[in-house]
């Protein structure tokens, strides 16, 4: 059997084998379904009808998680480029800049160091999108708002 990406599902119901029924019925994650002109419904579904379309609602994205413990006291956010590179930025937050792909600082104060994640244990860069990366460390958020 070919292993369906049941995220992405488009057969109705009553067209997916026994098998394939039961794979997604295995497969993590609550139920949605098709509403009309592409609109997926995205509350909870029970499967009741041959002729709908249901598909599994993908997992949350995180952002990152980070390991202020393993960090100077002088980085006050973190966060990733649109590469999936991770930064640690001292004194002020950055801020987005979408056409370059990256967050930036523009004070000469503040700087901003390449992070990456394989140096730490319990330091996980997240899989949201990088323009939602940027995560203040605790307690500096009220500062930079």
């Amino acid at each position: 059997m070919t292993k369906i990406d049941w995220t992405k599902n488009r057969i109705p119901w009553g067209l997916l084998t026994e098998e394939e029924q039961a794979d997604f019925s295995a497969a993590p994650g609550d139920v949605f379904f098709y509403q009309s002109a592409d609109c997926w419904g995205r509350k909870k579904a029970d499967i009741h009808s041959d002729a709908s379309t249901y598909r599994k609602i993908p997992p949350a994205k995180t952002k990152p998680s980070v390991p202020w413990h393993a960090l100077s006291d002088d980085v006050v956010a973190v966060a990733r480029d649109k590469n999936g590179r991770c930064f640690a930025f001292t004194k002020r937050a950055p801020f987005l800049q979408t056409s370059a792909g990256m967050w930036v600082v523009m004070q000469p104060q503040n700087e901003a160091y390449h992070l990456p994640a394989k140096f730490f244990r319990d330091f996980d860069p997240g899989d949201c999108d990088w323009t939602d990366s940027l995560v203040l460390r605790p307690g500096y958020g009220e500062e930079f708002e």
